[in-house]
Parts: structure tokens; sequence; C-alpha cells
């Protein structure tokens, strides 16, 4: 007759399986909650370094102060005047209703400051004017000006 060996066929004991369910729910929650924690902090940093770089945009104030056009010299001079208090950079456009279009690329404004743009032009009598301005921030005024 064969003897056996008998095994305990008992498993491990409730604290032992007690301890390593908790310890395997305890790893998965953190886990996710890692996982999570990081998500959230990097939309909140995309979100807050938008809203940083729209700060500037509402600081940008400008306005065309005055538009005056020399006959003796032909030339036109916009009077740009930076209210905000930022500096700003500013293209400027302007076209004649009788067909030729000017610019004025990068002229810089320190805050608080009137600046003169001129342009080299001949504007015939009875003659519109279509004045645009636009910040590298994307801001832009329209103006006209009739020569009369």
């Amino acid at each position: 007759m064969k003897t056996r060996i008998f095994r305990s066929r008992r498993g491990f004991s409730e604290t032992v399986s007690s301890v390593i369910m908790t310890a395997v729910v305890i790893t998965i929650g953190l886990a996710t909650w890692q996982f999570a924690n990081g998500s959230t902090a990097l939309i909140a940093q995309q979100y807050t370094d938008g809203v940083i770089s729209q700060t500037d945009d509402f600081l940008e104030r400008y306005c065309i102060n005055n538009i005056r056009y020399d006959e003796a010299n032909n030339m036109l001079y916009l009077y740009i005047y930076n209210y905000g208090s930022i500096t700003i950079t500013v293209d400027s456009y302007i076209s004649l209703s009788s067909g030729p279009s000017y610019s004025s690329i990068g002229v810089t404004i320190p805050p608080n400051h009137l600046v003169d743009v001129g342009y080299h032009v001949y504007i015939p009598q009875d003659t519109w004017i279509n004045i645009t301005c636009q910040t590298r921030r994307s801001m832009t005024i329209n103006d006209r000006y009739f020569q009369s």
C-alpha cells in the first residue's frame, strides 16, 4: 500500500488574504489618483497659461487721436495714442478711394505716448481715405478721412 503525504488543503488565512486584498486596492487607488492628479494639473497649467497670455490683450489700448493732411508737403499724418499699460507694435494701412494703398509696418509705441505716422502721398480733392491700424495681437481700429 502506498503511503500518501497529506498536504494541508487549506488556503491562506483570512488575515493574510485581507492584507493582500487591501494592498491591491490601495495600489490601484493610488495609481488612479496619481493619473487623475497629473491630468488635472496639466489641464490647469494649460488653462493658466492661456489666461495669462490673454491678459496682455486686455492691457492693450490705443486710438487714432488725429488725422492731418499737409498739402504743401503731400504728407498724411496719423497720430496714434497708446493709452494702455504695455508697449504695442502697430501696423497701419491706408487706401485711397481712387485706388492706391500704403502701409507702415512695425511702429512701436510705449505706454502713454503719442506717435505720428507719416505717409508721403498725394491725395486729390474729394477723396475718401480708409485707415486701418492693427497691433500684433490683432486689435484693429478702422477710421475714415475725407480730403475736401
